[in-house]
């Protein structure tokens, strides 16, 4: 493979340009580079574009609008080509409130045919295109200016290789006859849905959470909500409000006043004299809120001990068709879709799509009683 040099673009006119140049393509590869360590929202520092023919770098912090990009990536007759496309396709949803109109996942692709779940971009280049990729530059601050030739070198070789990946994983898709597999999973990472926060759901990514029941769940979901809203506002890390063992404490206890929340380890004294009037009166909403049609819909509390022998069950049905079929079996059905059929919650992804006939039904069916 023949190394192609890269373009930086920093001004609207040689973005236009660029994208120019691009038309007559029908893929596009695409990765980016931000910041978000103390953040709340990732901040865009660098967009990777390439074609068979041409390497482009934008200089998001130089640009003033990506919405032509948007535009180009928005058209059905171009294929966009990512590498874990979520994280990308949440920040260019975040600064331009549009998604591909189509998408190839390169790390979906290489989990369908049997490369693993997960599989990391270098080893697929490594493995199709014979080339050690350059690690130095991991950890560079993509937000400082100017960047030097090799951190240049190592953005543009996170789009160099895609081109070569999607043709082969393409052909190897076709010829397996799971293309489709792909372009289901890959629609389903173009919803818009995906990417719009939502204070009200952010309990759910609390670990533990789902063990707790009643007011205590009900508080939960009030507090991260909160959490949330002040996060988004303030931009910062939702962690850097209050850590979440901190708002499984408040849930627990359903703590309703100061000298409550003093009282919990997991809450510093700095965040009671901060907000500890708006928690408290979260707490209070919480607590005279009628049950949600969340909570009714969602079994909570630690498992039964037949819940759990049902998911053992279903655990070891999913990993002997994950075998047969040669797919990872977190790819299939995650823990969390196996959990909720345990507990007699019937509608989750992998009952749905092409995993139905794979996993879907053969699940469904350990369920049904003999």
């Amino acid at each position: 493979m023949t190394t192609r040099p890269w373009e930086i673009i920093k001004t609207p006119a040689e973005l236009d340009d660029a994208l120019d140049r691009l038309e007559g393509s029908h893929f596009l590869a695409l990765d980016t580079e931000f910041i978000r360590e103390r953040t709340y929202q990732s901040h865009l520092c660098l967009v990777q574009l390439a074609d068979e023919n041409s390497i482009f770098l934008l200089d998001a912090l130089a640009l003033p609008s990506l919405d032509p990009l948007a535009r180009h990536l928005a058209n059905p007759a171009v294929t966009t080509v990512v590498h874990s496309a979520r994280q990308d396709l949440e920040i260019l949803f975040q600064v331009s409130a549009q998604l591909p109109a189509k998408l190839f996942d390169t790390q979906v692709a290489a989990v369908l045919l049997g490369h693993g779940d997960q599989v990391a971009y270098s080893a697929l280049v490594r493995d199709y295109c014979e080339v050690e990729l350059d690690k130095s530059s991991t950890r560079t601050d993509w937000s400082k200016r100017p960047l030097d030739m090799r951190q240049l070198d190592y953005a543009a070789d996170d789009v160099r290789y895609l081109t070569h990946l999607f043709l082969a994983l393409e052909k190897a898709l076709v010829a397996c006859e799971r293309i489709a597999w792909m372009e289901e999973d890959c629609r389903a990472l173009c919803e818009p849905g995906l990417y719009a926060a939502d204070p009200w759901q952010a309990h759910l990514r609390i670990k533990g959470g789902r063990n707790l029941t009643g007011d205590s769940r009900r508080v939960l979901r009030w507090i991260a909500a909160w959490r949330e809203e002040q996060a988004i506002r303030r931009d910062l890390p939702r962690q850097w409000i209050l850590k979440d063992a901190g708002l499984l404490q408040i849930a627990n206890h359903q703590a309703h006043n100061r000298i409550q929340l003093a009282q919990l380890s997991e809450v510093p004294e700095t965040f009671i004299d901060r907000f500890g009037s708006e928690i408290v009166e979260a707490v209070g909403k919480a607590r005279e809120a009628p049950p949600d049609a969340q909570d009714e819909a969602s079994p909570s509390g630690p498992p039964t001990a037949q819940e759990k022998a049902m998911l053992n069950r279903l655990r070891k049905i999913l990993n002997e068709r994950a075998e047969a079929v040669g797919i990872a079996s977190g790819f299939l059905a995650p823990r969390r879709d196996l959990e909720q059929l345990a507990r007699g919650q019937l509608q989750v992804p992998a009952t749905r799509g092409w995993r139905r006939e794979i996993i879907g039904i053969p699940l469904l069916e350990a369920l049904t009683p003999r």
